[in-house]
């Protein structure tokens, strides 16, 4: 797979902020689920759209929540940590001279501080932020547009079932995360490009 631009999905991927969107969440709307990892885990075998049902959560409230929940995330963006093995990962594709991205639901400005305080934000060109959480496929198309890239040298790593229905909408490869948002399970259903395990298979599979 010789790919010369990877384009990173950003929580769930690079950092694990799961423990800390369930807190702002609970925050924002008084909600008391999730409490075990048993529970948890219920959560990560389900689409979002099911996730959201679940909850409880009116569909035209989750614009609002979202904006509410990044900005409750800039206090809190650097105690989030990178998953393990993830920051070597990244300095070995630079090394290896890929190019990369990050495209992300979350706010630009959490993402570059996040980026800067795990000093990794020189091994990225660009961060695009503020993407809806259904709008994946058309960021893509956006961010392959503003970079002038060919979309067959491209692939994009994201953690969750939206993140590969958005890559393969416009045809460009996905590996899905295993240690994400999503069950592995729940992300095989969806047939990604392939699928890494570790952070360390990334670099098998873009090698290949």
């Amino acid at each position: 797979m010789e790919d010369d631009v990877i384009i990173f999905d950003f929580d769930g991927t690079i950092a694990d902020s799961l423990g800390c969107t369930i807190e702002i969440f609970r925050e924002l709307t008084g909600w008391k689920g999730a409490q075990t990892q048993a529970e948890i885990d219920v959560f990560r075998r389900m689409p979002l759209r099911k996730v959201i049902k679940e909850v409880k959560v009116p569909v035209y409230q989750v614009p609002t929540l979202l904006m509410r929940g990044r900005k409750m995330m800039t206090s809190r963006i650097t105690e989030v940590p990178v998953f393990e093995d993830m920051a070597r990962v990244i300095k070995q594709l630079h090394k290896d001279g890929r190019r990369m991205l990050v495209m992300s639901s979350n706010s630009t400005q959490n993402v570059e501080t996040f980026l800067r305080h795990h000093k990794l934000h020189t091994y990225f060109e660009a961060v695009y932020g503020g993407v809806g959480l259904f709008n994946k496929g058309a960021a893509l198309k956006r961010t392959l547009r503003l970079n002038n890239l060919d979309r067959s040298k491209c692939v994009y790593i994201g953690d969750e079932q939206r993140d590969i229905e958005g890559a393969r909408r416009v045809h460009v490869k996905v590996i899905a995360v295993s240690w994400g948002y999503n069950d592995p399970e729940l992300l095989a259903q969806q047939r990604p490009t392939a699928i890494a395990k570790t952070p360390a298979d990334i670099l098998e599979i873009v090698s290949k």
